[in-house]
């Protein structure tokens, strides 16, 4: 089966519309005694330590972790954590209070801005699980990397490739795809079901992050569904919230966006969640059938 591909978008402008989505999917239910899945077979322990990738393009830095497949940073070259201002004075006027402030060479300490922001005990963005009665996906899946590292220039593009294999013998394939020149890459997802019997379920995608406390930082969780745009600021979100015909979905910060975009899947809803302390998640899921032996 070949899951939605998506794009993971960071930039500094608005989110624009994409085009209509098609269908929306069936809603997840509230597990209960009845349809909860069986606990999961303890994973078999990974041949070594996972590497980090490192993919170089003139915008950005981004590193992959293959336990998961997933992001653990993704820094932005052109733009600074924090603007390199410095006060040089500071005065007041009756009740008003003013500063004179200098602009520093960003050179001197400044930090890139990291769109990664998720908690030590969240998942990490393009998480990837798969969940059915029968058999699982874990989003901390161990993967092979094709390459410990890859660099995109000019007008080049490049291709990094996530293999892994769970003891019940369902088998995922991520494939990142990077154009130099653009902060969006796609990502495409394939499950093989190599077991012995017909599989259903949903495969999820997630992206994670913690909501900032700074002015300039603080993030809320986003959606364009029903051709309509959604935003739940953080403390804002009370319990799951579930959309369908969904065109994309992500957190969204006051100048920045990260977004997965499906493409070429018909039935895709996203899960928005809000947990303690500060933790933001949005999840693409979209139900498959996986023949067995394929």
């Amino acid at each position: 089966a070949t899951p939605p591909e998506t794009a993971e978008t960071a930039k500094p402008t608005a989110p624009a519309p994409a085009q209509p989505a098609a269908e929306p999917g069936v809603a997840p239910q509230e597990p209960t005694a009845e349809t909860k899945a069986p606990p999961r077979a303890p994973s078999a322990p990974p041949p070594r330590a996972a590497r980090e990738v490192v993919v170089e393009t003139d915008l950005y830095r981004a590193v992959f972790t293959e336990q998961g497949a997933s992001l653990l940073s993704f820094q932005l070259k052109n733009y600074w954590q924090r603007l390199p201002f410095e006060t040089i004075s500071r005065f007041g006027i009756g009740p008003v209070s003013l500063e004179i402030e200098r602009y520093r060479d960003p050179s001197q300490g400044a930090k890139p801005k990291e769109l990664v922001t998720a908690a030590a005990n969240q998942v990490l963005p393009l998480s990837l699980s798969w969940e059915a009665r029968q058999q699982s996906v874990p989003p901390d899946l161990f993967y092979e990397a094709s390459a410990p590292s890859l660099t995109v220039k000019g007008d080049g593009t490049g291709t990094l490739t996530f293999k892994g294999v769970t003891p019940e013998g369902l088998a995922v394939t991520k494939t990142y795809r990077f154009k130099n020149g653009s902060y969006a890459f796609d990502l495409k997802a394939t499950l093989a079901n190599r077991t012995s019997q017909n599989l259903e379920g949903t495969l999820n995608l997630a992206l994670t992050g913690r909501s900032a406390t700074g002015a300039h930082e603080s993030q809320s969780l986003a959606v364009y569904a029903n051709k309509s745009l959604e935003e739940f600021a953080a403390g804002k979100l009370e319990g799951p919230k579930v959309l369908d015909k969904v065109e994309w979905a992500g957190l969204n910060e006051l100048y920045f966006l990260t977004a997965a975009v499906p493409q070429g899947v018909p039935q895709v809803q996203a899960t928005l969640l809000e947990s303690k302390p500060n933790q933001l998640k949005a999840t693409l899921g979209s139900s498959d059938n996986l023949p067995a032996g394929r």
